[in-house]
């Protein structure tokens, strides 16, 4: 079998091949602009490292979020056009899980993050294992403070992953975090081969989908989402 996966939450753009459910090929770039020009370049690449063509590729798990509102929307676009010509399924994975999985911790408390500007981060809690990440804590787009307080009520050692880690730890830290246990930088960054992993398994279960099912989660609405509520209350 073989899986295609896509990230494109954050500026880390990575995209993957996952054959036979153990062999991995990874293509990574960080950069804020270029997704849409080298996402399409990426798969092409895989498939020849790969020694397959497009058609070959049985599923493709994409990261529908949180995060970045203009990068998710390029990697579903992708996902649903390669799966409708394709006549795949799809399925949609949460990027906070992927993140959390990829720490390969199991049975530990992990807390993936992003940065959500205006002092709030896109979080979660888990407890990992073997297979899909048990939700501890629902995603959200909270404050860090309110963050802090929350992982301080849990009485055990959690670890901070993903691309926010780093700009939060000060105030994770500073909160009381003794708990506290922080993946490197490079380690905690997004992976399309975490969004491939967590795809299979959705796959195995019976949860892939019609690519045309595929939904962003956003958790909260955009800066000119609210720039034009804003605009609307002070004209009516």
């Amino acid at each position: 079998m073989v899986i295609l996966g896509i990230e494109t939450a954050t500026e880390r753009l990575s995209a993957s091949l996952l054959l036979d459910g153990s062999a991995v090929l990874e293509r990574n770039e960080d950069s804020r602009s270029s997704h849409c020009e080298l996402l399409a370049q990426f798969v092409m690449e895989l498939a020849k490292e790969a020694g397959i063509g497009l058609p070959e590729i049985d599923c493709i798990a994409v990261s529908v979020g949180p995060g970045s509102f203009t990068g998710l929307r390029i990697g579903i676009a992708t996902a649903m056009g390669l799966a409708f010509g394709l006549g795949v399924e799809t399925c949609g994975v949460s990027t906070l899980a992927a993140l959390a999985f990829e720490t390969g911790c199991p049975g530990k408390l992990v807390c993936p993050l992003i940065d959500a500007k205006r002092s709030e981060a896109y979080a979660a809690l888990y407890r990992t294992g073997d297979g899909f990440p048990e939700t501890v804590i629902e995603p959200a787009a909270i404050p860090v403070t309110e963050l802090s307080a929350l992982l301080a009520g849990e009485h055990e050692p959690i670890t901070i992953t993903g691309p926010g880690a780093e700009k939060f730890r000060p105030i994770l830290e500073s909160a009381g975090g003794k708990q506290l246990t922080f993946i490197d930088r490079e380690s905690a960054k997004p992976s399309a081969a975490a969004i491939a992993r967590l795809g299979l398994l959705l796959f195995k279960s019976g949860e892939s989908s019609n690519p045309a099912e595929l939904k962003p989660v956003y958790l909260r609405r955009s800066d000119a989402e609210l720039v034009k509520k804003k605009h609307s209350i002070f004209t009516e």
